[in-house]
């Protein structure tokens, strides 16, 4: 089951045109590489993905699935490898958004703010996932030491707050980058809305008992979210240990 999304991504790449029919063979592959994600086998989502741009380029629609793929499986992983993994993330990321000709020139012109002011409705999840990826890398580095990155994350996150939300990545963009900002109370409130637009994603459970709890004053409420995670079902073994790690960790550091 694990290897047929994976031959299927190498045989709509094989057989794609070079041609007219170049965006219709990408759609192929990416939805090949959608039912790969979906299933949990992210290795064979992430071979998709660079076999689709090495035949496509620096198309977006690849760019911020690939960003959001090195995001997740950071969260399953020590914080060596998670730093290492949300860089990629991070730099995929930049490369969608200067891909967009009038955010680099502004970015090179006049900064980071006046560029994301300009950016093409095109690149909006790329938006929003490098966004997430640079705010975890701060949370996860630790904001003493990460300095020079609090001003680029809040600029995103700003234009962040101004993006069509089909899911709910906003909110949890956003409650990242209030975590890696030190509101910690904010963070509360977005991840809380985050679940609400989607009550079953453990990874949020997980975010809100593990990277705001440090300011809980209601042990109740710690423990309703401990409860939630601990009920969790379906996941698989990766997930398994994020659950196991968050339930007993202790809160985030400054």
């Amino acid at each position: 089951m694990i290897r047929r999304y994976s031959i299927a991504v190498a045989l709509f790449l094989s057989a794609c045109p070079k041609g007219g029919g170049q965006v219709e063979a990408l759609s192929l592959n990416l939805a090949a590489v959608d039912a790969a994600w979906e299933a949990g086998d992210y290795d064979s989502a992430r071979e998709g993905l660079e076999q689709a741009r090495q035949a496509y380029g620096e198309e977006p629609e690849l760019l911020w699935r690939l960003a959001r793929l090195s995001s997740y499986q950071a969260l399953y992983l020590p914080p060596t490898d998670a730093l290492r993994l949300l860089g990629e993330a991070r730099a995929v990321g930049m490369a969608c958004l200067e891909g967009d000709q009038v955010f680099a020139q502004r970015r090179a012109e006049t900064g980071l703010s006046d560029a994301v002011e300009g950016l093409g409705p095109a690149r909006g999840r790329c938006l929003v996932w490098t966004t997430w990826a640079w705010a975890r890398w701060v949370v996860v580095f630790g904001r003493t030491g990460a300095a020079m990155d609090l001003q680029p994350v809040a600029t995103l996150a700003a234009a962040v707050a101004e993006q069509p939300s089909p899911d709910m990545t906003r909110s949890w963009t956003l409650g990242l980058a209030a975590v890696a900002l030190g509101d910690l109370s904010r963070a509360d409130e977005l991840l809380l809305q985050a679940r609400a637009e989607e009550p079953m994603a453990w990874e949020l459970v997980a975010d809100q008992l593990t990277l705001v709890r440090a300011q809980q004053t209601e042990p109740a409420k710690s423990q309703e979210l401990r409860d939630l995670l601990a009920a969790a079902q379906g996941l698989n073994p990766a997930e398994e240990r994020w659950v196991s790690a968050a339930l007993r960790s202790e809160g985030t550091d400054d």
